[in-house]
C-alpha cells in the first residue's frame, strides 16, 4: 500500500481545516481501515460538520476485525485519538 493513496483520499474527502496532528491521526486511521471505510463513515460526516470533538470518539469505535475486538486495534485507536486531540 502506498501512503499517497490515503493522503489523496483525505485531501478529497475532508472539507474542513485540519492541524498537522489531526491530519496525521486521520492518515494513520485511513491507512488502517481503508479509504472506502472513511468515505462511508460517521467519523467523516462529523468531521465535515466541524464537530472535531466527535472524531476521537468515532475513531475509538473501530476496534473490531471480523466482529472480534482486538487489543491491538484498541491501542492503535487510543493513540490516533490522542494525536487527533493534541494541539
Amino acid at each position: 500500500m502506498d501512503v499517497a493513496e490515503f493522503e489523496e483520499a483525505i485531501n478529497k474527502l475532508v472539507k474542513v481545516p485540519l492541524t498537522q496532528n489531526q491530519y496525521d491521526a486521520l492518515l494513520s486511521f485511513t491507512y488502517n481501515v481503508g479509504a472506502a471505510a472513511l468515505e462511508d463513515s460517521t467519523l467523516l460526516i462529523e468531521l465535515n460538520k466541524m464537530h472535531y470533538e466527535a472524531v476521537p470518539v468515532q475513531m475509538k469505535r473501530w476496534t473490531r476485525a471480523q466482529g472480534v475486538q482486538l487489543k491491538g486495534l484498541v491501542t492503535r485507536r487510543e493513540k490516533e485519538a490522542a494525536l487527533f486531540e493534541e494541539l
